[in-house]
C-alpha cells in the first residue's frame, strides 16, 4: 500500500510538473512581423489580428514591429545585414532578396487551399524568373483616373476624358474658366509616385517597361512619346506648377481644395476626403488601345531563418490566418485598401459598391516588374531620366537612351 501510495504521489507531481510546463508553453514559439503603416489605423487593426490568433494557437506568440514606409528598406536592409532578419516582412517588393537566397518559396508557408483563393490578377505578378513564387500579395490597390465633378460642373464637361486628344481638349476648357486658378491636371515627378506617373503614361502610349520575355524596353519609341507628352503638358502649364516637389499625398489635398480638376491616384484617395465629390474613370490611352490600369500590391514574405518544423508550421497557420479572419476585410474597408484574396473581395463589393468598379479595372491592370532584379534601379532611373527632362538637361530621347544602357547593359 505504502508503494502504492508514493507512485501515485510520484504519477501526481509529475501530471503537476507537465500541467505547469504547458501553462508556461506560451511564448515558446516567437515569430517577428514587421509592417509597413499604411495609416493610423494599421498597428489596432494588426494587432488584433494578433491577439486573436494567439488565443486560438496556444504556445504561439507574434512579436509586431510597425515602421514607415519611408524607413522601411533601411531599417530591414539592416536587420538582415546583421544577421536579424524578420520571419515575416509587409514589403512592396521582394526581388532585392533573391540574389542571396535569402527567401522561402511560398509554397512552404502557403496552404493549397488559400494558394486557390488569391485573385489571380495579383498572384501571377509575383512569379519571379526562376519560375517559383518567394511572396504572396497581401493588399493591393488599382490606380483611375479622378476628377472633381463640381469643377467638370461649372464648366460644361460632360464626361471624363477619354483619350490623351481628349485630356488636352479639357485641360484647356479648365485653364480657360479659371484663368490658371485651378490645375487642370496633376503630375508628380517625386521620387515618391514619379515611377507611377511615368507608367500612366508609357503604358497608355503603347508601350512600358519591359517585353514579354522580360527584355527592358525603357527607350522604346512609345515610351519617348509618352514622356515627350508629359513634359508637353507641364511646359504649357496644363499641370500643377510644381511637379518636382508636389507628391501624390499634396496633390490630393490641393484636389479637395479645389486647386486641381483631375489627376490619376489609387483608390484609397475617396477614403481620404469623403466629403470631396469625385469622378472615377478609366485612364485615358492614345485611342488606338484599352485603357491600362495600374496595379500595385504589397506583399508578405518569410525568410529563410532556418525554422524548424513546428514553427514553419506555426508561421504557415498565422499567414492563412490574416486572410481568413473578418478583420482582415474590416482593415481594407477602412484602409480603403484592395484585399487579394477573391471571397474577401466579393464581401467588400457588398458593403461598398466602389468595390466593384475597382474589380472591373483589374481586367485591364498592370504591374510594374517588380520581380526583376534590376527594378530597383530601374525605378529610380525612370524618375530621374523624368526630372532631368523637367529641368531641361536633357531630352526624353537622350534620357531615356541613357536609362536603358545603364539597366539593360
Amino acid at each position: 500500500m505504502k508503494k502504492a501510495a508514493k507512485l501515485i504521489s510520484l504519477l501526481l507531481v509529475l501530471v503537476m510538473v507537465l500541467g505547469m510546463s504547458a501553462c508556461g508553453a506560451k511564448g515558446d514559439i516567437e515569430i517577428s512581423f514587421i509592417v509597413c503603416e499604411y495609416s493610423d489605423n494599421t498597428q489596432e487593426y494588426m494587432e488584433k489580428i494578433i491577439s486573436d490568433f494567439e488565443a486560438a494557437h496556444e504556445g504561439v506568440k507574434v512579436n509586431l514591429e510597425m515602421v514607415s514606409w519611408d524607413d522601411a528598406t533601411t531599417t530591414i536592409q539592416s536587420r538582415v545585414g546583421s544577421g536579424q532578419a524578420p520571419d515575416i516582412l509587409n514589403l512592396d517588393s521582394y526581388s532585392q532578396y533573391l540574389e542571396d537566397n535569402l527567401l522561402l518559396p511560398a509554397e512552404d508557408y502557403v496552404s493549397d487551399d488559400l494558394m486557390n483563393t488569391f485573385y489571380q490578377t495579383f498572384y501571377d505578378y509575383n512569379v519571379a524568373t526562376d519560375g517559383v513564387v518567394y511572396a504572396v500579395p497581401f493588399v493591393a490597390s488599382v490606380r483611375n483616373l479622378y476628377y472633381s465633378k463640381a469643377i467638370f460642373e461649372e464648366c460644361g464637361i460632360a464626361e471624363a476624358p477619354a483619350t490623351w486628344d481628349d485630356v488636352l481638349d479639357v485641360c484647356q476648357i479648365i485653364l480657360d474658366k479659371y484663368n490658371g486658378e485651378v490645375y487642370p491636371w496633376g503630375m508628380d515627378f517625386t521620387t515618391n509616385e514619379g515611377q507611377a506617373n511615368f507608367s500612366y503614361f508609357i503604358w497608355n502610349f503603347g508601350g512600358g517597361w519591359v517585353d514579354e520575355n522580360n527584355n527592358w524596353t525603357l527607350n522604346c519609341p512609345e515610351n519617348v512619346e509618352a514622356l515627350q507628352f508629359m513634359l508637353d503638358m507641364y511646359n504649357n502649364g496644363l499641370t500643377n506648377a510644381n511637379p518636382l516637389t508636389d507628391d501624390r499625398d499634396s496633390m490630393q489635398a490641393m484636389m479637395n481644395n479645389g486647386k486641381i480638376a483631375m489627376m490619376i491616384s489609387a483608390n484609397f484617395f475617396p477614403a481620404l476626403y469623403p466629403d470631396l465629390d469625385l469622378g472615377v474613370a478609366p485612364i485615358p490611352s492614345n485611342g488606338e488601345q484599352e485603357s491600362i490600369q495600374l496595379g500595385v500590391q504589397d506583399r508578405l514574405m518569410v525568410f529563410d531563418n532556418d525554422y524548424s518544423e513546428e514553427k514553419l508550421e506555426a508561421i504557415k497557420q498565422f499567414v492563412e490566418y490574416m486572410f481568413t479572419c473578418d478583420d482582415y476585410a474590416d482593415w481594407c474597408l477602412t484602409e480603403g485598401l484592395l484585399p487579394v484574396t477573391q471571397e474577401c473581395f466579393d464581401y467588400l463589393i457588398t458593403q461598398n459598391e466602389v468595390y466593384q468598379v475597382y474589380k472591373d479595372a483589374l481586367a485591364s491592370v498592370k504591374f510594374y516588374p517588380s520581380y526583376l532584379p534590376d527594378w530597383g534601379d530601374a525605378r529610380v532611373g525612370a524618375i530621374e531620366a523624368v526630372q532631368s527632362c523637367a529641368t531641361g538637361s536633357m531630352t526624353p530621347q537622350d534620357a531615356l537612351d541613357a536609362l536603358q544602357a545603364k539597366i539593360a547593359g
